[in-house]
């Protein structure tokens, strides 16, 4: 935490950090709660982005999404996806399709709407790949698409079924 307050914590050593604690998450949160409260990566702007995609990641992954987790990993993405640096946008898409599946999976609050909610956050992922140039991701999205328009529940069915066919086809 010293090096934290005194800005000595180089981005570098903190991914390193992070990087060899990936099999302990609860102390790499740790670290990367730190490291946005202290605000240690200002002299790399992007650095910050990528830190609260990885808090959202080490969340997701590690399971540990509790009502309040839950709403830190959404905010963590969000956050990401609010910036205008163009060099995220693979990274927003990635976040964005993340986002996508924790309101597809969602148990809390009314169905439908998480996954109109889940839907609208993969259509954006899927604006920030290209077939040509992004095939994995892009194909990964477009079946992420058709398991959220299976799921959906809402009034045409038929229609929802049609759709999530359509994005199977495409992935």
């Amino acid at each position: 935490q010293q090096l934290y307050e005194t800005g000595q914590l180089e981005v570098a050593q903190l991914l390193a950090a992070l990087s060899e604690s990936h099999d302990r998450s609860e102390e790499a949160l740790g670290i990367c709660e730190t490291a946005l409260t202290y605000g240690i990566i200002l002299v790399d702007p992007l650095a910050h982005y990528h830190l609260h995609a990885t808090r959202g990641d080490i969340l997701r992954a590690a399971g540990l999404l509790s009502e309040e987790d839950e709403a830190r990993t959404i905010s963590s993405y969000e956050a990401v996806l609010a910036s205008d640096h163009q060099e995220l946008e693979k990274l927003r898409g990635v976040c964005a399709d993340y986002l996508g599946l924790i309101y597809k999976n969602r148990l809390r609050g009314d169905p439908y709407h998480n996954r109109r909610q889940a839907i609208r956050y993969m259509m954006r992922a899927l604006a920030s790949f290209s077939e040509e140039d992004d095939p994995d991701d892009w194909a990964t999205v477009k079946s992420n698409l058709g398991n959220a328009y299976m799921l959906r529940g809402g009034a045409d069915r038929r229609a929802d079924v049609e759709t999530a066919i359509r994005h199977y086809k495409d992935a």
